[in-house]
């Protein structure tokens, strides 16, 4: 039977282990259809794009952009609030 920080120590295994696969693999890809851009701000812009179903991401995460298959860059989520349709 596992004592609670052997339970915690196995969970941060886990989690460590989950955090390298993402780093690697890159991750779960989203498509993202007909963006616009709404405005531009400092160096940035915002888009607002269509998907099937809802993604909430939170702020500052990583994002990798890729353009017909094509790496177009990084950026970091600021505020993301898509909806679905």
């Amino acid at each position: 039977m596992l004592t609670y920080t052997d339970y915690i120590e196995s969970f941060n295994r886990a989690l460590d282990d989950e955090i390298e696969f993402a780093r690697e693999a890159g991750g779960k890809r989203y498509r993202l259809t007909d963006g616009d851009l709404l405005a531009g701000i400092g160096s940035g812009w915002i888009y607002l794009f269509h998907m099937d179903y809802e993604l909430f991401l939170p702020d500052d995460t990583p994002v990798r952009i890729e353009i017909n298959a094509i790496p177009s860059g990084f950026c970091r989520v600021k505020y993301l609030n898509l909806g679905v349709g």
